[in-house]
């Protein structure tokens, strides 16, 4: 049984959302590796010491967006975000009580 077997709908989509980023973190480093950067070089050019990148490489940090593209223009690659729909269906909303029936 998976991770996200058996989880409500919020658990399911963080458990999504961390696999993403953790995909995306493992990208961002082989395109470092690609171009022959070090962490240090990687550093240098983010204007950080060496142990921030590797803290952001090892996951020991919770990076904000600025960060990780930050770090793609560092090592030369693009991030392209896109936004999908919750694969967990949501309550539709009330009908205004404008638009309701007042058939009797």
């Amino acid at each position: 049984m998976g991770a996200a077997d058996g989880a409500s709908g919020d658990a399911r989509l963080g458990i999504e959302l961390a696999r993403s980023e953790n995909h995306l973190i493992r990208e961002l480093i082989t395109a470092r590796q690609r171009r022959g950067l070090k962490p240090v070089d990687v550093a240098r050019k983010m204007g950080v010491d060496r142990s921030a990148v590797t803290r952001f490489e090892s996951g020991g940090t919770n990076p904000t967006m600025a960060t990780i593209n930050r770090y793609a223009e560092a090592v030369g690659a693009m991030i392209r975000y896109t936004v999908e729909p919750d694969a967990v269906p949501t309550a539709s909303p009330a009908m205004p009580s404008s638009s309701r029936s007042t058939a009797r």
